[in-house]
C-alpha cells in the first residue's frame, strides 16, 4: 500500500546526502519560506532516523557512511536523551553502554510524586535544577533496554509509565492517556496534565509490546 510512499521518501533521503571527511549525513533544516532548504550541518536525531530508514529500505552502503559519521559527532555526556536511547535503538547492542550516561546521572534521572506516589524517570536533557520526567524518554528507556538485553531494566520503565497513566473523557467516551511531562517544571508550564500526547501513548505502547520502531521488530520476553 504504501510501496511508491517508501521510494519517493527513500529518493529524498538520497538526495538530501552530503559527503563529509568521515562519512556523510542527510542534510537537514526548514524551508525558511523556501529561501533555504538546508542547514549547513547534519541533524544527530535525524540521521538515526534516516540510518534506519536506509537500512530498512535496501540502502545499506550510504547508512555505513551516516553511521561512520555519528561516530563523529556523538560524543559528550550532556547529550539530549534520545542521542543515547535512539543510538541504541538504531545501531543496536553494541551501543548498550551509551544507557549508562542517562541511568547513572541525576540531572536525567529524576523521582518525582504522582498522585502521592514516586515515579522514577528521565528529564530529556541533563539539568540539575528541574525535577520533572519527559515521559516519551521512560518508552525510549525500556525500549532501549530491549534491544540491549536488560529486560529487568526495560521492565522496569515500562512499569514507571503505568502510574502516570491518566483518565480522559473525550466525545462521551472514558479513555486512558499519558501527559507529554509529569509537571511544569524546565519550561514545561504549557503542558495540560489532564490531557495525554500522541507521542508518549506511542512509545508506552512500543515499550508494553517489546517493539523498536528503528529495525520494526519485537524482542520476545527473554
Amino acid at each position: 500500500r504504501y510501496e511508491r510512499l517508501e521510494h519517493l521518501l527513500k529518493d529524498l533521503l538520497i538526495a538530501f546526502y552530503q559527503p563529509a571527511p568521515r562519512g556523510g549525513y542527510i542534510r537537514h533544516g526548514w524551508r525558511r519560506n523556501d529561501s533555504s532548504l538546508h542547514e549547513p550541518s547534519g541533524h544527530p536525531e535525524g540521521n538515526l532516523d534516516c540510518y534506519a530508514a536506509l537500512r530498512l529500505t535496501g540502502e545499506d552502503g550510504m547508512a555505513r557512511q551516516i553511521k561512520t559519521w555519528l561516530h563523529t559527532v556523538l560524543g559528550g555526556s550532556r547529550l539530549p536523551l534520545d542521542l543515547y536511547t535512539w543510538r541504541v535503538l538504531a545501531l543496536g547492542p553494541p551501543y548498550a553502554n551509551a544507557l549508562a550516561v542517562p541511568e547513572n546521572d541525576l540531572r536525567y534521572r529524576k523521582t518525582v510524586r504522582w498522585k502521592g506516589r514516586p515515579v522514577m524517570g528521565f528529564f530529556h536533557g541533563a539539568v540539575s535544577d528541574v525535577n520533572n520526567l519527559w515521559i516519551d524518554g521512560l518508552g525510549q528507556m525500556s525500549c532501549a533496554y530491549v534491544e540491549a538485553g536488560d529486560d529487568a531494566r526495560a521492565n522496569f520503565y515500562s512499569n514507571q509509565m503505568d502510574a502516570l497513566i491518566i483518565d480522559r473523557e473525550m466525545g462521551g467516551q472514558m479513555t486512558r492517556a499519558l501527559p507529554y511531562t509529569a509537571n511544569g517544571e524546565g519550561g514545561f508550564q504549557w503542558v495540560r496534565l489532564d490531557r495525554g500526547f500522541t507521542s508518549t501513548a506511542a512509545w508506552y505502547i512500543f515499550a508494553k509490546n517489546r517493539f523498536n520502531p528503528f529495525t520494526l521488530r519485537t524482542t520476545p520476553p527473554r
